[in-house]
């Protein structure tokens, strides 16, 4: 259900920016990207280049897809924010609140701005964006030159890119609806995916109320996003068991719960997604 929940996100993003999208279609693709993002990690960007390829393929522009790739990576951290809030509420409750709690919620609220701005500058300061985008075409020609390489980029992409950054900044800006859309599903994803971790406690028989649940989930799903390791190397996983453990939670029961959610929404997606990379026909592969 999350995953399908997860795709919903990425298709309502699309509608968003104006790019036609199927959430079945999309199911594929997200399982596609864990594998692609696991393998070669760079902050997402592997698995990001899946979906914009599959929308070029269908005749969409890439740009713009590209702009509905970032709006959902930036609708998933917003949707945190509901369980983030009530995660600091039920700790300053419980006068088990620590400054860096502070610290790195503070961290991730910077982070949300930072994406917005970055979606909405084709609006705000589009010849900024030009110049951030000829700048790096010229990095890549260059690269390409010591290479002995021909330049990948032809002299129109800097107009042909920055005007598809402004078209999806407009976009988003004429579907204020379509936004919230995302937003809400963004929310749901992230519920349905708390609501995994408090099946795994009831199942090793270790039930929590929600401000237990929001706190521990929310503080290591924000620890995981601020600090930037390949594969997140566990940092979710760990901030979690160190949460829950600080709020009477025994150990063994938690490190048993929040492992075995490692286990399922970790590393078994990861098998579905090898099966679906096989079919996919991104980057000119075949069926």
């Amino acid at each position: 259900a999350y995953y399908y929940v997860y795709a919903a996100v990425y298709q309502a993003a699309f509608d968003t920016v104006e790019v036609k999208s199927r959430t079945r279609d999309l199911v594929p693709l997200v399982f596609a990207a864990m594998v692609v993002n696991s393998v070669a990690p760079a902050g997402g960007v592997p698995g990001a280049a899946l979906f914009v390829d599959d929308a070029v393929r269908r005749g969409q522009s890439g740009p713009r897809a590209t702009e509905g790739v970032f709006l959902t990576a930036a609708a998933e951290v917003t949707g945190l924010l509901p369980l983030l809030l009530l995660g600091m509420t039920y700790l300053l409750s419980r006068s088990a609140f620590e400054a860096y709690y502070g610290l790195a919620a503070a961290i991730y609220l910077a982070y949300i701005v930072l994406q917005a701005v970055v979606l909405l500058s084709g609006l705000w300061a589009p010849r900024q964006l030009q110049a951030v985008v000829r700048a790096v075409q010229r990095g890549i020609n260059r690269l390409a030159a010591r290479l002995r390489r021909p330049g990948p980029l032809a002299e129109d992409w800097v107009e042909r890119t920055t005007a598809g950054f402004i078209g999806a900044s407009k976009a988003i800006a004429r579907h204020p609806r379509l936004l919230i859309r995302t937003l809400l599903l963004a929310i749901g994803a992230q519920v349905i995916d708390l609501i995994s971790v408090w099946i795994f406690f009831l199942a090793f028989r270790q039930p929590v109320n929600l401000g237990v649940l929001a706190a521990g989930f929310s503080i290591g799903y924000v620890v995981a996003i601020i600090i930037i390791l390949p594969n997140q190397l566990g940092m979710m996983e760990a901030t979690m068991i160190l949460v829950y453990t600080s709020l009477g939670v025994p150990a063994a029961a938690t490190l048993l719960a929040v492992l075995s959610y490692l286990g399922i929404n970790g590393w078994l997606p990861l098998l579905v997604g090898a099966i679906y990379l096989r079919q996919l026909r991104a980057f000119g592969g075949k069926h």
